[in-house]
């Protein structure tokens, strides 16, 4: 489901099912989309499943890595995610 740009969500009471407390949420503004911009969401996987993900999150002002991991199983540049189709230093935050 996507919300249109400028439509205010109603808030109503939620249910943690961990806890069984229930809490109110303030209604929340979609704000419209900023002129220009966009985001790119980007696989660095060398292989499937588990070991060696990593994605790059790309937007107007801002680069981030996610998820930063090794193949268990694997050595070498195998090991590691595609980290050659990222510019030298050019991620913002590694998370």
């Amino acid at each position: 489901m996507t919300t249109p740009p400028g439509a205010v969500l109603k808030a109503r009471p939620t249910r943690d099912n961990l806890t069984g407390l229930t809490e109110r949420r303030h209604p929340i503004t979609v704000p419209p989309p900023a002129q220009n911009s966009y985001m790119i969401f980007k696989s660095l996987c060398r292989h499937a499943g588990i070991g060696a993900n990593s994605y790059l999150l790309k937007t107007k002002t801002a680069k981030v890595v996610l998820d930063a991991g090794m193949h268990p199983k694997h050595e070498g540049s195998e090991a590691v995610p595609h980290y050659e189709f990222l510019e030298s230093r050019s991620a913002d935050s590694i998370i």
